[in-house]
């Protein structure tokens, strides 16, 4: 019997407004948005069948885990299953400035566990390696056209939808999807992280494992977490630590290693990085 597969993938990137985009894209009744699957980076891919897929609607998978460096499969395998099932899938990536981003998955990294990291510690561990990883956005292109054409390939600034977040969507639905947007788009900014403020307190907790399981068991403790977390928001401070990209030797050894592979990147996919204030040959 015949399987159908998805059209589209959007693959990511982590803190590049993915949210944001499947909240928009959910709302729209000519689209079956499949969130996270798991089929193509998991086990799924070898015992399930591929059963998400409507008949009638735009059918597009929407998966940043399939780009993370914690996927046990990687992005080439998961690239390599999507072509050999669709092979003239569109690739829908997001992509923002390196410095941004990591300073975001930092604070999210915070957000999330009970780690203490300092920005630079967060860098030197396992979690900010898989970010740096894909951050090379050269490579990253080179892996995906490994397995799709140029002409399949979509890759969105993040601060394309900063910038203007009608005109983002308008792009993606026409270049993409071969729709007219929706005429009533709502401006949404999903999934908004925390102030520096409530990072740093956060930070401050985590070292004495203040959020630690233990402390609020059961269906109270998420409850419990954001009412605090609120509460910190609240918080006035004097001399406020902030959060920012560092002056240390790693971060502009970073700099140098980013600004080179985007402008290899801005030749070979054709995009003006500059444009949105990514670095360019150490600018």
């Amino acid at each position: 019997m015949f399987k159908e597969y998805p059209q589209i993938y959007h693959i990511g990137l982590m803190k590049t407004g993915t949210t944001t985009i499947q909240e928009v894209l959910s709302r729209d009744s000519r689209i079956n948005l499949i969130l996270k699957s798991g089929f193509f980076n998991t086990n799924k891919y070898f015992t399930d069948e591929y059963s998400q897929f409507v008949k009638g609607k735009l059918n597009i998978e929407s998966d940043e885990t399939m780009s993370r460096g914690l996927n046990y499969f990687g992005l080439n395998e998961c690239l390599r299953r999507i072509s050999g099932k669709k092979s003239n899938a569109k690739i829908i990536l997001t992509i923002r400035e390196q410095r941004s981003l990591l300073v975001s998955a930092y604070k999210h990294h915070i957000r999330k566990t009970d780690d203490s990291f300092t920005f630079t510690d967060f860098l030197n561990s396992s979690t900010g390696y898989n970010y740096i990883k894909h951050l090379n956005y050269e490579n990253l292109y080179s892996d995906v056209s490994r397995y799709f054409n140029k002409s399949n390939i979509f890759i969105y600034p993040y601060e394309m939808m900063n910038s203007s977040f009608e005109d983002f969507f308008r792009i993606i639905y026409e270049e993409v999807f071969e729709l007219a947007a929706p005429k009533d788009l709502i401006k949404l900014h999903s999934n908004k992280g925390m102030t520096d403020r409530v990072v740093i307190l956060k930070k401050n907790l985590n070292k004495i494992k203040f959020f630690a399981p233990e402390r609020f068991p059961g269906k109270f403790e998420k409850i419990v977490h954001s009412i605090i977390l609120e509460a910190f928001s609240m918080i006035s401070l004097n001399n406020e630590e902030t959060i920012s990209w560092g002056e240390s030797n790693l971060c502009k050894s970073l700099e140098v290693f980013f600004s080179n592979s985007n402008k290899r990147f801005e030749k070979s996919y054709g995009i003006n990085l500059s444009k949105y204030g990514y670095l360019i040959n150490g600018e």
